[in-house]
């Protein structure tokens, strides 16, 4: 199977500060990692600690079996979402490999940085409705791993 090209990044300096940004993990091979809700658990705490190392707040989450998609808002000139990127996938896949002996992540990631036209509560309805889009649940707010440090994601739209 061909390796995919690691998707270009912008320079550092955009990744740092007070900003927004959708941030898309896939596993390797598209692996089905989050099923297993002690796993997803792990994963979620890991997550966490990861913002709060990198002084970012999580806006939402969204653990499908495949991927895991995040809103982080940066709260200091110096949070850094590579570094929370680096931190937390480098945790949870030596979490994981050491569990089941399997690599957990495809080497990069998918990130977009919101712009000040762009709804924040908009994004955060998107993440949290992508079971319901893809047909895991009926209503998303049946769907246990999605999530937020801000907002009552059950009770939006």
């Amino acid at each position: 199977m061909p390796r995919r090209k690691p998707r270009p990044r912008l320079d550092h300096e955009c990744y740092v500060g007070r900003d927004i940004y959708f941030v898309t993990i896939c596993t390797n091979r598209n692996h089905h990692a989050f099923v297993k809700p002690d796993t997803i658990s792990g994963f979620l705490y890991e997550m966490y600690e990861a913002a709060g190392h990198t002084h970012h707040s999580v806006a939402a989450y969204c653990a499908m079996p495949d991927h895991l998609h995040m809103l982080l808002i940066g709260k200091t000139s110096d949070s850094d979402v590579e570094i929370f990127v680096h931190r937390f996938k480098q945790r949870t896949g030596y979490f994981y490999k050491r569990i089941t002996g399997k690599k957990l992540w495809q080497t990069s990631y998918y990130d977009h940085m919101l712009r000040e036209e762009e709804d924040l509560t908009e994004v955060v309805n998107y993440i949290v409705s992508n079971p319901e889009r893809s047909g895991l649940v009926k209503d998303y707010r049946e769907y246990p791993w999605i999530g937020s440090q801000i907002y009552d994601v059950r009770a939006l739209q």
